[in-house]
């Protein structure tokens, strides 16, 4: 796989109003232009393991940032989490650029550490997997943006069935262009959060239990895709833009980066640095027609 190697420089916003000197960041790895990074979760010896949608691939990131490919796969993967016996990943059978052929090709896969595949279930009632997370050891949460509901997936016995369905996680119907509805999905406390790239919003879901309650408005930045908690709860949001976003408790967004991010699609922390550095996938606005390598940054809060 051809890529690049570090490049550094500087983000021309500050994490809040007010704060001082713009934050450090650089180019861990530039992929060739038409490379589509999805997401990522947490890997191997303090890594990550991105999902690269276009080209059927799982990519291992190192902590120090050297990349590799772990696994090449028969389905396009969206998002991924990891679990105690390997990952868990949403997948599409064809992609999403190829409309008819996309149409009930939504699957949910196991892998194993070394990207294996274990388990793969065909869920073509859903209508465009999307984010996942583990709501329990055996129980994961994936986002649908077509349907604009949750589904939970069951490790034990291979199965899915619908946990949520609102009006409020579906894509907006007059919007100019589409958008995904459900994507991000994270927890906080005793709530589920969601972002809906197409309405620009983060809901609240209430837990009770491990079943969902009434989604309430937490949030409107306007652009977002996937996000991640740090420790005071506060939100780092990629828009699929240029802009990364930081939300704090009140719902209240600032930019923490107004230009560079190139489309970017999810964030991380580092396992061994959390709180400290934030990865942050890009696309070079493949989607939006760019031409731009796809790029890991690490951005040093």
């Amino acid at each position: 796989m051809a890529c690049t190697h570090p490049s550094s420089g500087t983000i021309p916003s500050s994490p809040s109003p007010g704060s001082s000197p713009p934050l450090a960041f650089e180019q861990v790895v530039a992929l060739p232009p038409g490379t589509f990074l999805e997401n990522l979760t947490e890997g191997p010896e303090g890594g990550a393991v991105i999902t690269s949608y276009f080209d059927r691939k799982l990519l291992l990131l190192g902590p120090e940032g050297r990349m590799e490919t772990l696994a090449e796969l028969d389905f396009h993967p969206v998002g991924i989490v990891t679990t105690k016996n390997g990952y868990v990943v949403s997948g599409h059978g064809a992609p999403f650029t190829q409309p008819k052929a996309f149409a009930g090709s939504s699957l949910v896969a196991e892998l194993s550490p070394a990207g294996a595949v274990v388990r793969r279930t065909q869920l073509s009632e859903a209508g465009f997997l999307n984010g996942v997370f583990a709501l329990s050891s055996t129980q994961m949460l994936i986002a649908d943006s077509v349907r604009g509901s949750l589904w939970l997936y069951d490790l034990p016995s291979g199965k899915s069935s619908l946990w949520l369905e609102s009006e409020v996680l579906k894509a907006d119907s007059e919007a100019p262009t589409f958008r995904p509805g459900a994507n991000g999905i994270k927890r906080w406390e005793d709530s589920i959060y969601v972002s809906n790239s197409s309405r620009g919003t983060i809901h609240r879901i209430p837990l009770e239990g491990l079943r969902p309650g009434a989604p309430e408005l937490f949030a409107s930045p306007g652009a977002v895709d996937d996000f991640v908690f740090d420790a005071r709860g506060y939100i780092y949001v990629a828009t699929h833009g240029e802009a990364l976003f930081v939300i704090d408790r009140q719902g209240r967004h600032t930019a923490l980066i107004e230009e560079g991010c190139g489309g970017c699609t999810s964030v991380l922390f580092p396992p061994a640095k959390r709180g400290s550095t934030l990865w942050v996938l890009t696309t070079g606005h493949l989607l939006e027609g760019g031409n731009q390598p796809a790029q890991v940054l690490r951005v040093r809060l």
